[in-house]
């Protein structure tokens, strides 16, 4: 908003009020030239994070330091109080936990129980987001989901997108939370979706170079028997 005042009554007229007018028209359109030029800046450097980020994964293949290796660049492309990669197993229903990033701070690599959103984005192959968890319980019970297991919890944005393999079965996800509702939007989720699609080609084929690697090594064993 633009505005000008003077105590003095009828001090403007109508040639003030086409000047303002002007100054505002002009105002806004240098406004909305710097908002899209920071938007092209913004975006320019989050694609070459993205850009980065496959970079590391072709380097770090097949190793174990791939996942810390990627800390940095996901901390820096995503606002979250909490980042988690990891691969499902579907038959103990359990959460393979490959990176797990609380606060900042790289957590111990762990097998767990998913929680909820996590297993119905890994069940349903889907992709979720709850902008305030705590403010959704509609939303989550028509999900089949209760709305009380979130309430006792500091999380209030929520996003998963699933992880899957070339064959498009879901072989876990990666999620984000956040400490504060609305934490993340529309442009959050299309880069969770990007790097999500690059960390499925990267897992999908260390699964597939660790299964070539135990059929040699079974082969070399019958050949020594």
């Amino acid at each position: 908003v633009m505005c000008i005042e003077r105590d003095e009554p009828h001090a403007f007229g109508e040639n003030d009020l086409q000047m303002m007018l002007a100054l505002a028209n002009s105002a806004a359109f240098a406004v909305e030239n710097n908002r899209l030029l920071n938007s092209t800046t913004e975006r320019i450097h989050e694609l070459a994070v993205i850009n980065e980020i496959s970079h590391i994964m072709n380097q770090n293949f097949g190793q174990e330091n791939l996942w810390n290796a990627l800390t940095p660049q996901l901390s820096e492309l995503f606002d979250a109080s909490q980042i988690i990669i990891g691969l499902y197993r579907r038959e103990q229903e359990l959460l393979d936990v490959k990176l797990r990033v609380d606060y900042g701070v790289v957590v111990s690599a762990v097998q767990e129980r998913p929680d909820s959103l996590s297993k119905m984005v890994m069940r349903n192959g889907i992709t979720l987001f709850f902008p305030d968890l705590q403010n959704e319980g509609d939303r989550l019970e028509s999900l089949g989901l209760r709305p009380y297991e979130f309430q006792a919890t500091d999380m209030h944005s929520w996003m998963g997108a699933p992880l899957k393999s070339r064959n498009n079965e879901t072989i876990g996800l990666i999620s984000l939370q956040h400490d504060f509702p609305h934490a993340f939007d529309d442009d959050t989720l299309s880069l969770l979706t990007t790097v999500s699609a690059q960390v499925s080609m990267a897992l999908d084929s260390a699964r597939l170079l660790e299964s070539e690697q135990q059929r040699r090594q079974l082969a070399d064993s019958l050949m020594n028997i």
